[in-house]
């Protein structure tokens, strides 16, 4: 078996990116325990070497910040609507400017088009905010 990155990161970036935040608030523990039991299945004999599932919910609570950074970041590219990114993609101007120099604009203009796009954005900016007032009191990855 290969490890790249501990579990809890693993675990946090695919909730924040996968899981609407509120299937991901109110199952979370849940859908962390499935995960795990998949995980022990999957392992088989060597499963003596994973992680118990309370080192599991301890490293994805560490990390269920870098989880929320990471949806701040990549959400607004990748929840675009496909027209709407190949658009971009077609324009290697447009791309740079999207991508490397300034993107609110483009994201704000497409926000007032798609509601549901706004409201991902929104959910995940606004947890990141709640996040940093706490940050002193969010667990520290060993």
């Amino acid at each position: 078996a290969f490890r790249y990155c501990p579990i809890g990161l693993d675990l946090a970036q695919f909730l924040y990116l996968c899981a609407p935040n509120e299937l991901r608030r109110n199952k979370e523990r849940d859908l962390i325990s499935c995960y795990h039991k998949f995980m022990l299945e999957f392992l088989g004999d060597d499963y003596s070497k994973a992680p118990s599932l309370d080192q599991v919910f301890r490293s994805y609570e560490e990390r269920k910040v870098a989880g929320c950074i990471t949806a701040v970041w990549y959400f607004p590219t990748i929840l675009l609507d496909g027209v709407v990114g190949q658009y971009l993609l077609d324009d290697s101007d447009k791309f740079q400017q999207f991508a490397l120099v300034d993107r609110r604009q483009a994201v704000t203009d497409y926000m007032e088009k798609d509601v549901r796009y706004k409201e991902r954005l929104e959910a995940a900016v606004e947890e990141l905010v709640e996040m940093s007032f706490k940050l002193d009191e969010l667990p520290v990855p060993c």
